[in-house]
């Protein structure tokens, strides 16, 4: 297994993870170093309190290795220097090689679907990734001006750091029990929380929550302009046009500038049918005010 350099992770992440290590607190995943953090809803894992089926206790297998020892598996990573080996098909059938420093890493650029018909499920891209990761690494493209085929590798990891709002799971969001979601939803981004309000995250000069129905909708429970430090009058809403005769799209943007730019942007969740105009007016957003602040991604 490869070894990777320890040194020159920010203090602040290592100061987070010792202070959420006892409770088990999920952090994410990705490059520490990054200047993008994405957060989205919550994880998309088909959890049941009692598989049955094979695939229902891979699952609960999964929500252990990526949910639960996500701390845990940090620590080993800075401790140790160890990242994972590859498993293209998408299911890690050795935990000891799961890294969150870059999951399931050689992963393709295109959908993994489950296709059902009748009794029999067939897999198409075996080797892809999720709708929502093609659409992380498509997001990441645009804004680096990068090319990318079908065939060539995911490395999106090695540009962001992505998050959950909250870490009740469901295969999805509909599924989510409600007391469950608000509850983590308070605690990591509430008024009196210590966990998105931390260093770490709060050090991130472009921000990314992928969860504009969650923001609108748990306005109750989190200010998410409040949480990133921008004043209530800050934000300004783009209406992106997307298909012809379609509903236009909206974006929540908040800008900072001075010692410490910082932008916020709120947007539709990425498993979502993203059109191009919506994904470049994204990344064209994000490219200006790099361009702006001097900011490198």
């Amino acid at each position: 297994m490869e070894k990777m350099n320890k040194e020159g992770w920010p203090i602040s992440f290592k100061q987070l993870l010792t202070a959420t290590k006892e409770n088990k607190e999920y952090v994410g995943c990705g490059n520490p170093n990054a200047s993008i953090l994405i957060i989205a809803s919550e994880p998309a894992i088909d959890l049941k309190k009692e598989p049955k089926t094979e695939r229902e206790k891979r699952e609960k297998e999964r929500h252990g290795w990526e949910i639960i020892e996500n701390n845990k598996k940090w620590h080993d990573w800075l401790n140790e220097g160890v990242a994972e080996t590859i498993v293209h098909d998408g299911i890690i059938d050795d935990i000891s090689k799961f890294s969150p420093r870059f999951p399931y890493k050689g992963q393709k650029y295109s959908v993994r679907l489950e296709v059902k018909k009748g009794d029999v499920t067939r897999i198409r891209s075996v080797s892809g990734t999720s709708k929502t990761w093609y659409n992380y690494q498509k997001l990441l493209d645009l804004v680096r001006g990068v090319d990318r085929s079908k065939a060539e590798l995911l490395d999106f990891h090695d540009w962001c750091f992505t998050s959950e709002l909250n870490t009740c799971c469901a295969k999805k969001s509909s599924e989510v029990d409600e007391e469950g979601r608000r509850s983590s939803i308070a605690k990591r981004a509430g008024k009196s929380n210590r966990f998105f309000s931390s260093d770490f995250f709060q050090g991130f000069p472009i921000v990314i929550v992928a969860s504009r129905n969650y923001v609108h909708r748990y306005r109750d429970v989190f200010s998410v302009g409040e949480l990133f430090g921008f004043p209530a009058d800050s934000k300004r809403v783009m209406s992106v046009p997307t298909r012809k005769g379609g509903r236009n799209w909206h974006l929540d943007i908040y800008t900072r500038q001075g010692d410490s730019p910082k932008l916020l942007i709120c947007c539709t969740h990425f498993a979502n049918r993203m059109s191009e105009e919506y994904m470049k007016a994204i990344a064209s957003t994000i490219r200006e005010f790099c361009a702006e602040n001097n900011i490198q991604i």
